[in-house]
């Protein structure tokens, strides 16, 4: 083997090793696993009074009024619902949120 390539490999572990507390945001900014904790914290309380004042507001629109992606809406609604601080009430045309916890 090359003696280069055995240094890429070393370097990528490497870096491997020393990024696996780091998370990447939709901006491509690192933060650390805590940074990225707090960050979807503050996420589902903007989702909370969001839903609070729009009970009928959709997944699109909270990404678009927070500038993220609507997957990661997504997925800390799941969270919000999954820990019973959400349900939907209805269709997903039609219904709306209702806050049950917090």
């Amino acid at each position: 083997m090359d003696s280069n390539v055995d240094f890429e490999e070393n370097e990528i572990l490497e870096l491997k090793k020393s990024t696996s507390d780091f998370g990447i945001k939709n901006d491509g900014t690192v933060v650390g696993q805590d940074t990225s904790e707090k960050t979807s914290e503050k996420t589902s309380e903007k989702i909370i009074l969001l839903v609070k004042e729009n009970p009928s507001i959709s997944a699109k629109e909270i990404a678009e009024k927070l500038g993220v992606s609507s997957r990661a809406i997504e997925m800390q609604i799941a969270k919000l619902k999954k820990n019973n601080i959400i349900t939907r009430i209805g269709l997903a045309k039609g219904g709306h949120w209702a806050v049950v916890g917090k």
